[in-house]
């Protein structure tokens, strides 16, 4: 009998020995001075012995007494196997894991390297990202399609590159018929028929989670988790600092990518850029952060999502990605393609001037009193404006004073 494979982490650990087969799970590991306890269930394949669940219960895993008593009542089960061998083990490597802590390393002496992604340009790899955003935004409908992204059997959706993985979607607002019907639309505008996510339907905090989570990861080699939204997902009120902090704590313990979704406060001004509701922790424990911002004319199939990137600790933010969802219907496809959000007046919003004036001209010619009053906005300034575009080569001038844009801009 030798040990094959270990899966550890902060709360749970799964061994699995063979000749013969046992698998040995330790769940909700807590200490108590110097003991270790654990919930430890036991599976064995033994020909002609046992095949299946074979027992669980409490354990003390630093008490020998207790050991001896669970040996006993696995003799009893399923004889011919050195049992005291396998839980010596199991209590060993349990042991060390927990009481060595983080390995000391040594950093500075490495070549530098790039930023690793999950989904180029968007999610950095094992970070967490927040997207944060008014209700009706398009935050869901977004983090449905970058949790599709890394199912895909292809490469390059959009332009992103996305490293292909194991999902877990903890929905705490809506249902698993409402994530199924975005996954499943998407997948039908794309013209594929088969990728899914795990799904969880929550009503508990993410922290109260913690010893489930660790073992869907290690049990289901999940390597990105979906929170939507924070908000009910932190177990206490976000604008304090405590419970955001334990919240990023367990984010963290688990070792996984993580996109999450917030919202912005009420009353907060639409035009400017915004910070994501609550304590100033969720920006500090948040790697990569975009603000979401949707607009949708009523009873329109057509959705406008503008991405605006607030925060990034290594690097310029980039420019804001456009994306347009077209609805066929209440269960059609739903087809995602980019779209410039300079030409959409409730995405422009909050750019700059001169984007904007970019914007107005890629729906129609105007004059530059026409823009100035569209921008509300000085005609002097508006002139300025427009001199600086046409030497960049951005806008021309065309007949009766009207401006138009450039051809390729």
């Amino acid at each position: 009998m030798k040990l094959k494979d270990i899966a550890p982490s902060l709360y749970y650990f799964r061994f699995l020995f063979e000749e013969p087969t046992i698998e040995v799970r330790v769940e909700n590991l807590g200490q108590k001075d110097r003991a270790i306890y654990g919930y430890i269930i036991i599976s064995a394949d033994i020909p002609g012995v046992h095949s299946g669940h074979l027992h669980e219960t409490d354990h003390n895993l630093t008490s020998i007494q207790t050991r001896r008593s669970l040996v006993k009542a696995l003799e009893d089960r399923a004889g011919g196997v050195d049992w005291m061998a396998v839980l010596e083990s199991v209590s060993h490597h349990i042991r060390d894991y927990i009481m060595a802590g983080p390995p000391l390393e040594e950093v500075g002496a490495d070549e530098v390297e790039e930023l690793s992604w999950k989904i180029h340009p968007l999610v950095p790899k094992g970070e967490a990202t927040l997207f944060y955003g008014d209700p009706s935004s398009g935050k869901s409908q977004l983090v449905a399609l970058l949790s599709l992204v890394t199912q895909l059997p292809y490469d390059g959706f959009l332009g992103w590159r996305a490293e292909r993985g194991h999902v877990l979607y903890l929905d705490y607002e809506t249902t698993r018929a409402t994530i199924n019907r975005h996954i499943r639309r998407l997948l039908l505008g794309m013209d594929l028929e088969i990728a899914f996510l795990n799904y969880m339907r929550v009503s508990q905090p993410l922290p109260s989670l913690a010893q489930t989570l660790h073992r869907y990861v290690a049990e289901q080699q999940i390597d990105t988790i979906v929170v939507d939204s924070v908000a009910w997902a932190c177990g206490g009120d976000i604008e304090k600092q405590e419970p955001v902090s334990e919240f990023f704590r367990v984010l963290r313990s688990l070792g996984t990518t993580n996109i999450l979704v917030g919202h912005t406060p009420k009353n907060a001004d639409s035009g400017k850029a915004r910070s994501p509701f609550g304590s100033a922790f969720w920006k500090a424990g948040a790697r990569y952060m975009f603000e979401v911002k949707g607009s949708q004319q009523p009873k329109s199939d057509e959705l406008y999502v503008g991405l605006y990137h607030s925060k990034h600790n290594e690097g310029p933010r980039q420019e804001p990605i456009g994306l347009h969802f077209h609805f066929d219907g209440k269960v059609g496809p739903v087809t995602v393609r980019h779209t410039n959000i300079k030409a959409i007046p409730e995405l422009a919003a909050g750019l700059p001037l001169s984007d904007r004036t970019v914007g107005l001209l890629l729906n129609e010619p105007l004059t530059v009193v026409e823009m100035a009053e569209l921008l509300g906005t000085g005609s002097k300034t508006m002139a300025v404006i427009v001199s600086r575009l046409h030497k960049k080569g951005q806008v021309v001038q065309l007949g009766g004073g009207r401006w138009g844009v450039a051809q390729g801009t």
